[in-house]
């Protein structure tokens, strides 16, 4: 039942309910969604929401009385979801909850199977949003966009990337609900003549899989390409960490499976060195335990540059390449660094528009180069 539950949380800048506003507006009319109405502790005069107020005191009373499905306390402010809005659950309607990422743990283990929503923005975006509405200071916003980018999404979280329009990032959102609502109703069908069985091209879409790459012969064929196929298209998710003295072996061999080093350039050196410069700043990326990807950030005091951003042929095109950047980014802004350069080969197109895309300009520049010490 708890599966049509949607819990939509996100960073402050991220713009959710933005998002939210344009997703209600622009519903099917045939997709029965519910909209649950937040107790929060504060005037109904103060805009926003159509929330039912509370005072702290009335809050308390109604939590001490089990009113609440799910309460929880952010920024001075308590809020609160009744049992009587997650009753349409029971009725197979979808119940979306606008809630806190500090309230996720307790929302996944009284309410095991939600669906978690993730609405995000990339750190440049957040600091930008932030700073517009003039609330915090540029340190308090440095550290709420490092906290943001820490943030560890849970797997099998729909994440939404709210950088561009409201229209872009709303329909991503209205996609993935129609896809399992889609799912929900039990888009599977079975031929008279055969036991053919067909998974629909929606839920197949969702998990990023054509129907064309799976075999609809019986059901037991059925599931095992299915499996193979989550397996190739590698749905586990990347975890990101610092590097460490025991990946030496395996970044290099990422490097050259990847063909960054070059002769004039030492790789094991270029680890060593590193490693005497804000290591922290040197990340890798690790799928089930085996390193698949790998970033060098460096920061002088003047502005941030990156080398070394590979990913394992294999794990290519599934967005780790932008979230390691997006990791990135947030800690050399964290560390108050005020721009990001890199370099890339004359030639190298397609690595010119990744960075493109994520809204890298290029630099009318002349880079100049002295080796200080030869690597043989």
């Amino acid at each position: 039942m708890n599966r049509r539950l949607i819990y939509v949380m996100g960073p402050s800048g991220a713009g959710k309910d933005s998002v939210l506003d344009w997703l209600r507006a622009n519903l099917p009319p045939e997709m029965q969604v519910h909209w649950a109405q937040r107790t929060i502790t504060r005037p109904a005069s103060a805009g926003g929401e159509a929330h039912e107020a509370s005072d702290a005191e009335g809050f308390e009373h109604l939590r001490s009385q089990g009113a609440f499905a799910l309460a929880w306390q952010a920024n001075g402010l308590h809020y609160g979801i009744r049992h009587t809005e997650l009753a349409r659950l029971q009725q197979g309607h979808w119940v979306l909850v606008n809630g806190s990422r500090g309230h996720l743990p307790q929302a996944l283990q009284s309410h095991p199977g939600l669906q978690v929503v993730h609405i995000t923005a990339d750190p440049a975006t957040l600091a930008q949003r932030l700073s517009q509405r003039q609330r915090e200071t540029p340190e308090e916003i440095q550290q709420r966009v490092a906290r943001a980018s820490a943030f560890v999404v849970p797997k099998g979280a729909i994440e939404i990337l709210n950088n561009g329009s409201l229209a872009e990032a709303g329909s991503a959102l209205l996609r993935e609900i129609e896809s399992r609502d889609a799912r929900e109703k039990g888009q599977v069908s079975q031929t008279a003549s055969t036991t053919q069985f067909r998974m629909s091209d929606e839920a197949l879409l969702a998990s990023g899989i054509g129907s064309d790459t799976i075999g609809l012969n019986d059901p037991a064929d059925l599931i095992d390409d299915l499996k193979k196929a989550l397996k190739r298209k590698n749905l586990n998710p990347m975890q990101i960490r610092a590097y460490q003295q025991t990946d030496e072996a395996a970044v290099v061999a990422l490097w050259q499976s990847c063909d960054l080093t070059r002769p004039w350039n030492d790789p094991y050196k270029d680890i060593a060195r590193k490693l005497q410069v804000r290591p922290d700043l040197f990340l890798v990326g690790e799928v089930q335990g085996q390193v698949m990807a790998t970033a060098m950030f460096g920061y002088e005091g003047h502005r941030g540059w990156v080398n070394y951003l590979a990913v394992a042929p294999d794990h290519q095109r599934q967005g780790h390449a932008k979230t390691l950047m997006h990791k990135g980014e947030a800690l050399l802004l964290a560390s108050g660094c005020p721009k990001l350069s890199l370099l890339v080969r004359a030639g190298n197109t397609s690595v010119v528009t990744f960075y493109q895309a994520m809204g890298y300009q290029e630099d009318v520049v002349v880079c100049l180069g002295k080796r200080l010490i030869p690597d043989p």
